[in-house]
């Protein structure tokens, strides 16, 4: 009996052990986490406590994570400790003790296109050490001018350089405006939607004028283009594209009727200027102007559109086109304002440089490569990174210049380096079991010091407006400037770099040396000011409005008018009375067939009235043919409206003087061009040939007979052989010489070609 105990108590003993041993064994799971998940995030809840139920015993991370990527709750839950490398460690086999339970989760990290983002030089931001959040990445400056439906020309010119500066969104973190730097190829995209009244009004004239694309070119420098999408109407294939960068949930929403996606590489340090093609508008464009007062006007056109990028950076610590993202970035190391990507310094790495590693750098002082030229000092900085070092040494031109024993760092000295020190510097580190590592630094000495130039670098180059110097082509001069010196600006209708460039401004209009934008005069606008003021309004950008009236013309440049007759006075709203003046000079446009029905005209009444014949009058006759005459000039004058004089004036400067073509007793008649109101007409322009008293008289009198025909027919020409009676312009002998001629009483007739 005692031995059935015994066997039973083995058999019992055994069962203990066996379901100890099942309980001890550890339970397995596996998970795949994307590698750019954030920090915090949980990766792994064991099922018993992922209803939120407390693990009867609490959890401690045992083995499998090197990098310290992970921790593990109380609550058994695994969460990220520290951004995620799959380019150092794509999975991790981590195994969690639970009191005697073991766990183990292979966690494996998925790729994720663009990430880690990678340090782009091409695009690297300065760092901005006054920014604050809020700030943009680059400073942005629009000019823009265009012309409104009343004529007025506007003109605007904005800098944004931070958040508070754009449109009008209530607030930019609600995703009203959406921003992507997070590549590595230097490509900025923003989504812009909006519920502002406004802005829709804008959008939606831009949309009707059939803008859907606006493109914006710099030299030598990618595009820059903004798509408008319209919601309700653009269509599957224009919405299927947006959604590739815009959320489905934006894209859906019923609020919002334009999204509007610009993008745009930016490759360059330096500031960019662009160019944007603006379509001619079908129908006016309302926008709200923003100058002294803010009004709602109506554009019926855009002249120009330019816009500047500068890279002006984020502060420390921060990046994105808002620097409203924070940097990974450790343990010195730069972090990328583009994008946030990090730049280790030697002995780290990861995508946050957090992770150690074996590594020999060598550095120098100055490290700028600018302050190393000839004749310099110059220090290298031999170190070993996270190494047991048995030795270092610093070899060049295959020469060891240099050992040390048992330490991490040592430097090495160069004084009034010369081309003959150029080459490679080799840092070689041996540790403590016999491994070898080593680096090299390549020294390349052809600058002179600052300002000297020349094959021994003793030649001054005393650049001005901030020039380079060049230690062979000397100074380098800034766009706009020329000479050895970099002392003279571009010529007139020159500009850009060593003046190369030819201005297209008009009208007397300034160009800038640097870029070739016009400086526009008085009266003119547009991109190359060739557009005259439109409209009533004169000045400089068009601003002042003309108060000529009575159908003058107003000058775009001083808004000075030149009246049309009868009116004078500075705003042509004076009648003219003044009477005959003595010996005034008379022109009068009629046409050339009129002088011969002018002739026919005063033969048939000199002859009614007796005073030609075919017989000599006699003594008797002559008195009653002088009486005759008087009466005739009485009722001539009597005929005539006062004021008759004046209201056919005309300026003697609007006639072009041509050939000679006939010549009477007393006038010369010369064929020319009138300009006026209606257009340049030919004429024939009749002179008095002899300056004396009776000449003026015979002139005046057959201006007057003309005069009172042209009136008597109320400016009725149907039935006359007179085309037209333009008008009178008195010109006195103390007058300006016109034709570089003795000014001279003229007669104007409308000549038939």
């Amino acid at each position: 009996m005692s031995g059935n105990l015994q066997g039973l108590l083995v058999v019992a003993l055994w069962s203990v052990l066996v379901q100890l041993l099942c309980c001890a064994r550890a339970q397995e799971f596996s998970v795949s986490v994307p590698e750019n998940v954030a920090v915090g995030e949980t990766v792994f809840s064991l099922p018993r406590t992922r209803a939120g139920e407390k693990a009867e015993l609490p959890c401690a991370k045992m083995e499998g994570d090197p990098y310290g990527r992970f921790n593990v709750t109380k609550n058994c839950t695994i969460v990220v400790a520290n951004p995620l490398d799959r380019s150092v460690q794509s999975a991790y086999l981590l195994t969690i003790r639970s009191g005697v339970h073991n766990t183990r989760v292979k966690v494996e990290l998925s790729d994720v296109e663009g990430y880690p983002p990678v340090y782009n030089e091409t695009c690297e931001t300065p760092v901005n050490w006054n920014g604050e959040t809020g700030d943009f990445l680059y400073s942005v400056t629009s000019a823009v001018e265009g012309v409104t439906t009343e004529g007025d020309i506007v003109f605007a010119k904005k800098i944004l350089n931070s958040v508070t500066g754009l449109f009008r969104p209530t607030d930019w973190k609600t995703n009203i405006w959406m921003f992507h730097t997070h590549n590595s190829d230097c490509n900025i995209r923003i989504a812009i939607k909006t519920d502002n009244i406004e802005d829709l009004t804008l959008l939606q004239d831009l949309w009707h004028n059939g803008i859907h694309q606006l493109t914006c070119t710099a030299a030598y420098l990618p595009k820059i283009v903004s798509d408008l999408f319209n919601l309700k109407y653009g269509g599957k294939a224009s919405l299927k594209q947006l959604r590739k960068y815009v959320p489905e949930s934006v894209v859906n929403a019923k609020h919002f009727n334009f999204i509007m996606l610009a993008s745009g590489t930016i490759p360059t340090r330096e500031a960019m200027s662009y160019k944007c093609e603006i379509p001619q508008f079908r129908t006016p464009i309302r926008i709200y102007y923003e100058n002294q007062n803010t009004r709602k006007i109506s554009l019926a056109n855009v002249e120009y559109l330019d816009i500047q990028i500068k890279p002006v950076g984020c502060p420390v610590g921060k990046y994105g086109l808002l620097c409203h993202k924070t940097c990974i970035c450790k343990n010195g190391a730069r972090c990328h304002g583009f994008n946030g990507a990090c730049k280790c310094p030697p002995g780290w790495k990861s995508v946050a440089c957090d992770i150690s590693k074996q590594d020999v750098s060598v550095t120098t002082t100055p490290n700028d490569p600018r302050d190393i030229y000839i004749s310099a000092n110059i220090t290298f900085h031999c170190k070993a990174h996270h190494i047991e070092v048995r030795s270092m040494s610093i070899t060049f031109q295959n020469v060891t210049t240099k050992v040390t024993f048992g330490v991490n760092e040592t430097d090495f000295e160069v004084s009034n380096i010369q081309p003959t020190n150029s080459g490679p510097y080799t840092c070689q580190v041996r540790d403590t079991r016999g491994n070898t590592l080593n680096t090299t630094f390549v020294l390349n000495v052809t600058n002179c010091a600052p300002d000297t130039k020349g094959a021994r670098c003793d030649e001054v180059c005393g650049c001005l407006q901030g020039a380079s110097c060049d230690r062979w082509a000397g100074c380098v001069c800034p766009p706009g400037w020329i000479g050895i010196r970099c002392h003279t600006k571009c010529p007139h209708g020159k500009y850009g770099k060593d003046c190369e460039r030819n201005c297209t401004c008009q009208n007397g209009a300034s160009c800038s040396p640097s870029d070739g934008t016009c400086d526009c005069t008085d009266g003119w606008y547009g991109k190359d000011c060739s557009k005259p003021c439109t409209n009533g309004r004169f000045g400089w950008r068009c601003q002042q409005v003309c108060t000529c009236m009575n159908n003058a013309t107003c000058s775009n440049v001083d808004g000075s008018c030149a009246c049309v007759t009868p009116w004078t006075g500075q705003n042509c709203d004076k009648w003219q009375t003044s009477r005959d003046e003595p010996l005034a000079l008379l022109e009068i446009l009629v046409s050339l067939g009129s002088l011969v029905l002018l002739v026919a005209i005063v033969i048939a009444i000199l002859y009614q009235m007796g005073i030609l014949a075919c017989s000599p009058p006699d003594t008797g006759e002559e008195d009653k043919i002088l009486f005759e005459l008087r009466r005739m000039e009485q009722d001539l004058a009597q005929s005539l409206q006062p004021g008759w004089l004046g209201r056919w004036e005309k300026k003697i400067k609007h006639l072009t003087p041509g050939p000679l073509i006939g010549e009477g007793m007393f006038g010369l008649v010369r064929k020319g061009k009138l300009r006026t109101p209606e257009g340049e007409l030919a004429v024939a322009a009749k002179a008095v040939r002899v300056e004396d008293s009776q000449s003026y008289r015979d002139f005046y009198r057959e201006a007057a007979i003309l005069v009172a025909v042209h009136q008597q027919r109320d400016d009725d020409y149907r039935e006359s052989n007179i085309v037209r009676l333009w008008g009178s312009s008195p010109s006195l002998p103390k007058s300006t010489f016109f034709w570089n001629m003795p000014p001279k009483v003229t007669s104007w007739v409308s000549y038939d070609e």
